[in-house]
């Protein structure tokens, strides 16, 4: 009998522990939810609305057709259609809390509810930045605030928006660059002029490039078929030739050899790296370059010394501190010293942006952050790029969605 009593109580016991050390496992291996899907278009509930991207704070511009003509409207994270199809263009949400919508050809701006923030009498605007957009009437530009406000007369022919609110402006077939308060800060007199990066900036003489600096001084003669901004305090430019597969200096009449005098210059318009030795060569991000010798992929520094060795298939420039490179058909991410941060397990990586990265694994995407976790997994057919907010939109199965990445 006590050997029965003995065999029952450690029969007990034994299935206590499997059951306690199941509950544990399945516990400390639960997933840690890094994203929730806000918009899953598979539901039966889902709207039928059309989108191509999402904006700030997950509002999202949608379009439909009615009765032969696009109409577009605005629906929340959640698909529900919160501003209805009634305007015949829109742009979407920024963080102004304004979006430009347009009815009879006139643009103008509403707010998240639906009301009518600037009226609709602009033949064109822009996006917001730093309060401040362009808009254009009467076939003149100016600039105006988010409560409508004229901060710049419409006294230029044009104005383009740059990235840090200053303005390229034109009059009388003339460029220069003004900021968002209307202060000339390229003087408008050349054929081209693009914005300040580094301290210096390109301006185009006579159908030739060259830079000013920020006393508007021309610092580097105008002397190039193309340049690129100044970065970590180099330019990439350019001098074209045309001619027959000659010899460099060849300016007969014949093929466009693109490439065959790139060189990087500094502030003083001195040759610092030239790239003839070089298959490709990008500009400068970080300190580095990504440049392809030989069919290999490496790094250079600003001095064109080897940071990081040409050992790679491939590779991208450095975003966010990071970089992706490939190997033996693989990709992963590597730092500025060239060590790996992420692991060479992925088909097709993409440049950081935001402090996430669009990653793919056997033909799916996923989100992976800065620390390279996997925060959202590969098994989506497409991800689009993250907003600043956190939001990305996915397709699956030919329709999308809206994921939120969870802070």
């Amino acid at each position: 009998m006590l050997d029965k009593a003995k065999k029952k109580l450690l029969y007990i016991l034994l299935c206590a522990v499997f059951i306690l050390s199941f509950l544990y496992s399945c516990s400390s291996r639960a997933p840690d939810v890094k994203y929730k899907i806000t918009y899953d278009p598979s539901e039966p509930s889902a709207s039928p609305a059309k989108f191509e991207d999402v904006g700030y704070g997950g509002i999202t511009t949608v379009h439909k057709t009615e009765n032969g003509e696009l109409k577009y409207g605005f629906m929340d994270k959640t698909g529900k259609v919160i501003i209805d199809y009634i305007y015949d263009n829109a742009g979407n949400f920024d963080e102004s809390g304004l979006v430009a919508v347009c009815k009879n050809s006139k643009w103008g701006f509403i707010d998240i509810s639906g009301n009518i923030a600037i009226p609709m009498i602009y033949q064109s605007v822009g996006y917001f930045y730093s309060g401040r957009t362009q808009f254009e009437k009467d076939d003149k530009f100016g600039i105006i605030d988010t409560s409508g406000n004229i901060v710049v007369p419409a006294d230029y022919d044009n104005l383009r928006s740059l990235d840090d609110g200053y303005y390229i402006a034109m009059q009388n077939g003339k460029c220069g660059i003004i900021s968002s308060d209307g202060i000339i800060s390229v003087p408008i007199k050349y054929d081209y002029a693009d914005d300040f990066k580094d301290g210096m900036a390109s301006v185009d003489i006579d159908g030739a490039y060259g830079f000013i600096d920020e006393k508007f001084n021309l610092a580097i003669p105008a002397v190039y078929n193309a340049v690129y901004p100044f970065s970590d305090g180099l330019a990439m430019v350019c001098n074209y030739i045309y001619g027959s597969g000659g010899e460099d200096g060849d300016d007969s009449a014949g093929d466009f050899v693109e490439g065959s005098k790139t060189k990087f210059i500094d502030k003083s318009g001195n040759v610092i790296i030239d790239a003839k030795e070089y298959d490709y060569i990008d500009v400068f991000r970080d300190g580095l370059a990504h440049a392809v010798k030989d069919g290999k992929s490496g790094y250079i520094d600003t001095r064109g010394n080897i940071a990081i060795p040409f050992v790679y298939d491939d590779g991208g420039g450095f975003y966010d501190g990071l970089a992706w490179t490939s190997q033996v058909g693989k990709c992963g991410y590597i730092d500025s010293g060239g060590k790996t941060v992420v692991p060479f397990i992925y088909d097709r990586c993409r440049s950081f942006e935001n402090g996430y990265a669009v990653v793919n694994q056997y033909s799916k995407d996923g989100i992976i952050n800065q620390n390279g976790e996997l925060i959202v997994p590969c098994e989506f057919d497409e991800i689009l790029s993250v907003t600043k907010d956190g939001f990305a939109v996915f397709s699956q199965n030919d329709k999308k969605g809206i994921l939120e990445i969870l802070k």
